[in-house]
């Protein structure tokens, strides 16, 4: 079973163009990026793009009026699926 009605979220920074949210699985060949405008504060993840127990690359950057971009970046790892008994 793959995650589903994931957010991530963030507090808006003022003066930004864009934001740009980037999740990548290497092993798996598999991402998803989005280019958002700077007065989002959410991004969605597709439901089912993401599978249980799985390692991912999480970035999030921002982009200014002059095309400068900064990233922050993360790894997460989603929890292992549930066993039905």
């Amino acid at each position: 079973m793959s995650a589903e009605k994931l957010v991530i979220t963030w507090t808006q920074v003022r003066g930004l163009v864009a934001y740009i949210v980037s999740i990548e699985q290497e092993e798996l060949n598999s991402s998803v990026v989005a280019r958002l405008p700077g007065t989002a504060t959410r991004f969605t993840v597709p439901d089912g793009f993401m599978l249980p127990g799985t390692e991912y690359k999480l970035a999030v950057g921002t982009v200014t009026e002059n095309g400068n971009a900064s990233f922050v970046e993360t790894t997460v790892k989603t929890a292992a699926a549930k066993k039905i008994p």
